[in-house]
Order: structure tokens, then C-alpha cells, then sequence
């Protein structure tokens, strides 16, 4: 249920925020994809050389783990929302 409702709520919402924000990016959009890619490939090449000491056990039938995993996975919709957009 957590899953199902928010990827139809994240592709709204993604829909939306790029349907009134696509003039303002338009110009300088490639540019934005540039900075995203680069953060999310050293975040990458960060952790994969920090060493890990402690890992935490987590309940994942836990509300708060669910919508936190709910948001994880749902981002890949949001995108999809501002494409659609474009």
C-alpha cells in the first residue's frame, strides 16, 4: 500500500512541479543533470572506500522504515512526473 501510493503521489507531484518549472530550467537543465550525476558518483566513490564499523539492524515492517523506503523508491517517479512534463 505504502509503495503503491506513493509512486502514483510522486509522479504528480513531479508532473506538476515540472509542468511550472519548465520555462525557468529549460536554459540551464543540462547543467543541473551534470551537478546531480557528479554528486551521486562521488557520494558513490565516497562509501565505497569508507570503511563501514557499525551496521544497524532495522525493522522493516516499522511505519517510519516503510515510508522512508516508500520515498526511496519512488523517486525514480518523480523524474518520470518532470519528463512527462517536458
Amino acid at each position: 500500500m505504502f509503495f503503491g501510493l506513493f509512486q502514483a503521489v510522486m509522479l504528480l507531484m513531479g508532473w506538476l512541479a515540472g509542468s511550472s518549472l519548465k520555462d525557468f530550467i529549460a536554459g540551464s537543465d543540462h547543467w543541473i543533470a551534470f551537478g546531480l550525476l557528479s554528486l551521486v558518483g562521488c557520494k558513490m566513490i565516497y562509501e565505497s572506500i569508507k570503511s563501514e564499523s557499525s551496521k544497524k539492524e532495522t525493522n522493516p515492517l516499522n511505519v517510519h522504515v516503510l515510508l522512508i523506503f516508500s520515498v526511496a523508491t519512488s523517486i525514480d517517479a518523480l523524474v518520470v512526473g518532470v519528463s512527462f512534463a517536458f
